[in-house]
């Protein structure tokens, strides 16, 4: 289950592969992101929460991260990132520290000026 709120952009034909994610294996994330208006220069909020025995959701991750290094490393392109379709494709680990269980991701992107560009949520299960 995901929501995205679109601003400025919007992800479409996203994936994630293989899911439920594997503890401790590969992971890929694809899919083409589309912006309407030029980046700057901005931030990226990421949060990622683990739901505990049902009983509270801890925060494992809660970064806030430089945009245009994310975009350097997501679509191989450096800021200022003109309006456009863009395809990515991105693959990691999945730590072994995590434990296998239901977690609840957040990335929210915000520009130069702090107006909130897009916010992608998503339910994810590491097994």
């Amino acid at each position: 289950m995901k929501a995205v709120t679109k601003k400025f952009g919007k992800l479409i034909n996203e994936s994630l592969t293989p899911y439920p994610l594997i503890h401790g294996k590969k992971y890929t994330i694809q899919g083409t992101f589309y912006t309407n208006k030029t980046v700057q220069w901005g931030t990226i909020h990421v949060t990622l929460a683990y739901n505990f025995r049902n009983i509270a959701n801890l925060t494992l991750v809660d970064e806030k991260l430089n945009l245009c290094d994310f975009t350097v490393d997501l679509l191989k392109l450096h800021c200022p990132v003109p309006p456009g379709i863009y395809q990515f494709n991105y693959t990691d680990t999945v730590p072994k520290l995590f434990p296998p269980g239901r977690y609840y991701a957040k990335a929210t992107a915000y520009n130069e000026e702090g107006d909130e560009m897009m916010c992608l949520m998503i339910d994810i299960d590491i097994n």
